[in-house]
């Protein structure tokens, strides 16, 4: 913004003033001065998406893979809430109190599972950058669980009725956790997509 002076001392004006902070003198400002300065806020104040490249236009939003992911989140949202219900099933059974310790550890991983799935969602949806750190984090912490899960059970695998059934289910579930990570991690660190829609 240009500097302004007071027409009668000369001395420089504060932006916006109305009277001269030296002699006192009323500030007469012209219809296009103005103008002038509402359409310097107006530039200033551009929003993220002006300033985005055409090509990056047609990246911003959730569609595509990203959308995938998403839709994807909401499915491991389920499946978390799912797990972490049987586990209290398991938990409040007079049958299983010998492994008390292993559902509840099960029950803990789920609900930390859930919690970021949520997350995730919500940064994703709101275009937060952060929703980018969480989905990863989310993942790793799929592929985690998803071992902790498949020695768990191994571990007590004598111990439960159709246990071969369990454990197949349970290492199923670690390899696919393996399999999305290795397809997820990458494509959130590499992205375009990623990088201009998550990035408030």
């Amino acid at each position: 913004m240009t500097p302004k002076y007071c027409s009668k001392c000369g001395a420089k004006l504060a932006p916006g003033a109305k009277f001269c902070a030296k002699c006192g003198k009323p500030v007469n400002s012209t219809k296009s001065e103005e103008a002038s300065e509402k359409k310097e806020v107006v530039v200033s104040n551009q929003t993220e998406n002006d300033k985005l490249t055409e090509e990056e236009k047609k990246l911003d939003g959730i569609s595509g893979w990203l959308a995938l992911f998403t839709i994807g989140l909401f499915i491991g949202l389920g499946f978390s809430a799912y797990y972490g219900l049987l586990d209290l099933g398991a938990l409040a059974s007079d049958t299983l109190r010998s492994l008390t310790g292993v559902f509840l550890t099960e029950l803990l991983c789920n609900a930390l599972l859930f919690v970021l799935s949520l997350l995730s969602i919500i940064y994703i949806i709101k275009h937060k950058r952060i929703g980018k750190s969480l989905a990863i984090a989310y993942m790793v912490t799929a592929i985690v669980v998803g071992l902790v899960d498949y020695g768990l059970v191994s571990s007590i695998a004598g111990q439960l009725d159709n246990s071969e059934s369990i454990v197949s289910d349970a290492g199923g579930q670690a390899g696919r956790a393996i399999f999305y990570g290795c397809i997820w991690i990458p494509y959130f660190l590499v992205s375009k997509r990623v990088k201009v829609t998550l990035r408030k």
